[in-house]
């Protein structure tokens, strides 16, 4: 694929895992349980008890940004709506700009 300087807002796909695991490293080094796979599978997985919206924003091939969303679906617990946000400030600035 060849890179641009387009950026565009897409839905998660595993495709986009190892991209999103290296801009969350490079936002956050202390986040020791990236280096976990189990915990990662989990996060990118499917469950019927979570409800996730995952985004990844992409500009040409690399994720620059994610927005990720997850909402608790058990029985007799109240939906309560997580949204998470991940950006280099200066990435995101250049586009409003």
């Amino acid at each position: 694929m060849a890179s641009s300087s387009l950026t565009s807002v897409v839905p998660f796909d595993r495709s986009h895992a190892d991209r999103v695991v290296a801009l969350w490293r490079l936002l956050h080094p202390d986040w020791r349980w990236l280096d976990n796979p189990a915990v990662r599978a989990n996060l990118f997985g499917t469950s019927d008890d979570v409800e996730r919206i995952h985004y990844a924003v992409q500009r040409g091939d690399a994720v620059i940004a994610t927005v990720f969303a997850v909402c608790m679906q058990r029985s007799g617990w109240t939906r309560n709506r997580h949204i998470n946000i991940n950006a280099q400030p200066q990435d995101v600035a250049q586009r409003l700009a």
